[in-house]
């Protein structure tokens, strides 16, 4: 039963994701359609559209990496790495490089999860390091 009722909530997830990573190529397809069925004009039109589609699923692509290092990066903001935050990193690290999470953070993060309770002081110094710098950029 509980399964059935989360499967509308990743179902809609899983939409999302293919919206933004598609909207790339549904661009593409909408602009060539349209420029090969009305000419010139609508070309130029297509093109923009184009543009505009590109630059707003480039613009998402951006934002969910930049949460995800803020989402990564907060659990060693004050040089502690708790019970809860390394529960935090866990779940972060086997999805790092797919978030876009830079290896200087995903690196020094896997190895405080590598670690358990006693993560070591210099892999957490690196990532503070690490996201001091990619979070001023």
């Amino acid at each position: 039963m509980r399964a059935a009722r989360s499967l509308p909530l990743v179902l809609s997830m899983a939409a999302a994701l293919a919206l933004v990573a598609g909207c790339g190529s549904g661009a593409d397809t909408a602009a060539s359609s349209a420029a090969s069925q009305l000419g010139g004009a609508a070309e130029s039109a297509a093109s923009g559209a184009k543009g505009a589609a590109s630059s707003a699923a480039s613009q998402a692509g951006d934002a969910a990496r930049t949460q995800a290092i803020r989402a990564a990066c907060a659990p060693v903001e004050d040089g502690e790495v708790s019970g809860p935050d390394r529960a935090v990193l866990t779940g972060l690290g086997a999805a790092a490089e797919q978030a876009g999470i830079p290896a200087e953070i995903a690196v020094p993060l896997k190895e405080i999860v590598a670690a358990g309770d006693q993560p070591p002081a210099e892999a957490v110094q690196r990532m503070r390091d690490a996201c001091a710098a990619e979070l001023a950029k």
